[in-house]
């Protein structure tokens, strides 16, 4: 934490009106920072329990430690990227879905679709690479911004730019790719493993790319 000194060298003197404006910058200013070291402190808290009970991406702990470690930043949300075949109504259905296979890591096996009940549709999903990052200041939201952009993350952005500073780090990957409709297959098992070599390809890429935008953190330590 930072700290700041303010000198009174005559407090029985009035102050004048430029001392007056000086320390109620230096008391905004100061309760801007409390106030997110105590944000902060209430999403670590939350983010220990979620990591007890197993629900933060494994693959995410090393480097949101390596964020969290930074007094300019805590992070909110993440994901390492996932392939993923769901069951649903219809693309734009959110509710009464059914995951079968949602997966951080490349698929290696031969994942058997012909056996899969599902009810109006099938789709097969790769969603990509997310970091969401509070920042103390605009400052340190730029230059994490920057980063991701350097590390190929390209579509990440600024979710806010007002307080509180909130940068999304984002890789640029995406399919929706509907394999079946009405409870019927639309493709067959080979078609199906090349669609699967693809999401696996776009998966390692854009993993490489969040480790590189990692090391860029560690080589640049922002004060």
């Amino acid at each position: 934490m930072p700290y700041f000194h303010t000198n009174f060298t005559n407090i029985s003197n009035p102050l004048k009106e430029n001392d007056i404006l000086s320390l109620i910058l230096f008391l905004s200013k100061f309760i801007k920072i409390m106030n997110f070291i105590e944000t902060k402190k209430r999403i670590l808290e939350a983010y220990q329990e979620f990591i007890i009970k197993n629900l933060v991406d494994n693959k995410m702990l090393e480097i949101n430690r390596i964020i969290n470690e930074n007094e300019n930043f805590v992070t909110t949300s993440s994901c390492a990227g996932r392939i993923i075949i769901i069951g649903k109504k219809a693309l734009r259905e959110k509710y009464n879905t059914n995951f079968f296979l949602k997966t951080h890591d490349v698929l290696e096996r031969k994942y058997n679709i012909e056996n899969l009940h599902f009810g109006n549709e099938l789709w097969v999903l790769y969603e990509p690479p997310n970091i969401h990052i509070k920042c103390k200041d605009l400052k340190s939201a730029k230059m994490l911004h920057q980063f991701a952009l350097e590390a190929k993350l390209s579509k990440s952005k600024f979710q806010s730019i007002k307080k509180p500073y909130v940068v999304e780090i984002l890789g640029t990957g995406n399919l929706q790719i509907p394999i079946g409709f009405d409870g019927k297959l639309a493709i067959d098992q080979n078609y199906f493993n090349k669609i699967i070599t693809v999401a696996n390809q776009i998966l390692i890429e854009e993993q490489s790319r969040l480790k590189s935008f990692k090391e860029l953190f560690q080589l640049n330590e922002i004060n």
